[in-house]
Order: structure tokens, then sequence, then C-alpha cells
């Protein structure tokens, strides 16, 4: 029955794994950081495809601390730093989707020792199910917005996620 609920231990953490297109979990910055990188990747990497943003845990308010290169004065400013999983569309080879792994942490977007696991472990893994933490539960991932970057092999990795995804939203009980 499909709308049968499945009862599970709330301290399983389910994920999406896989070594054939390109996933990234960004943490600690803002959706606008996320959608400016995906079009940077997009356009420097053409055959990533589409992207879907998903936010993986609610911005919380943070205090950015600023100072200018004179060194003179420091300023304070407040944002709403969020974590955000990116699902990329098309497949990639292994060796191209390290490569850009590399990129990214190289300029320090992604944790060097991010590289080091990935590259052990042979595939990329985001959350799909709730997570509980000594601050309590996350939530299952929430889509927020797809980039469109349409091409003749466009796949369909976005929807192979989704499908995932929602099957933990809709199916399990807390």
């Amino acid at each position: 029955m499909l709308t049968q609920k499945f009862h599970h231990n709330p301290y399983l953490i389910w994920g999406y794994s896989t070594s054939q297109h390109l996933l990234l979990d960004l943490d600690n910055t803002t959706v606008s950081k996320v959608e400016k990188l995906v079009t940077i990747i997009q356009h420097e990497y053409k055959d990533v495809g589409s992207a879907l943003i998903v936010e993986s845990s609610p911005p919380k308010t943070a205090d950015i601390h600023l100072q200018h290169c004179t060194g003179l004065h420091r300023s304070i400013q407040r944002r709403q730093l969020g974590n955000y999983h990116v699902i990329f569309s098309n497949r990639l080879s292994w060796d191209r989707i390290m490569k850009i792994v590399r990129t990214l942490a190289e300029l320090q977007i992604l944790n060097k020792d991010y590289i080091k696991i990935r590259g052990f472990r042979g595939d990329l893994t985001l959350r799909v199910s709730k997570k509980v933490t000594p601050d309590g539960v996350k939530e299952v991932p929430k889509p927020i917005c797809t980039l469109f970057k349409y091409a003749e092999n466009d796949g369909n990795y976005i929807d192979d996620y989704l499908r995932l995804l929602y099957f933990f939203e809709f199916r399990f009980d807390s």
C-alpha cells in the first residue's frame, strides 16, 4: 500500500550515494552563495548539467567578523548561514568528479579531508533522512530550487535523488 508508514530507528541515518554524478555538501553558507557557486561550476564544467539545491539544515543567524585590509576597522555582520546539498544531473567519470572536488578544496570551498574520505570510499554521499543530533532533530532535507543548464545529455540523476528523498519524507514516522 502506497500510504503505508514505516517505523525505523531514528538514530539510523540514510544517505544517497553515487560515483556517477557530482554531489556537494556545503555548510555554513548562504543560499545566494550556493547559487553563485553552482552557476560558476556550470560555466567552468559544462558537462555537470542542471543542479538541484537542497536545504539540509535551516539557516541560523551567525555573526561574521570582518577586518579591512588596512587592519584598522573591524565590523560585524549578521548573516543567515545554513547547510545545503547540491545534486548535479549529468553522469560524469569518477576522475572528472574528483577533479572538480579537488579544485573546490583548493579554493577552500570544501574541506581537504573531504577529498581523502571520498577518494578512499570511491563515492559521494548526502543525507536523505532525518538526523538526531545533540542539538535536536535535523529534518529531511528540503529542495529549494533548481538551476537549469540544458544540455543534450541532461541526465535523470536529480530525479533519482528526489525519489529517494521523497520516500523518506512521506513514508517514515518520526
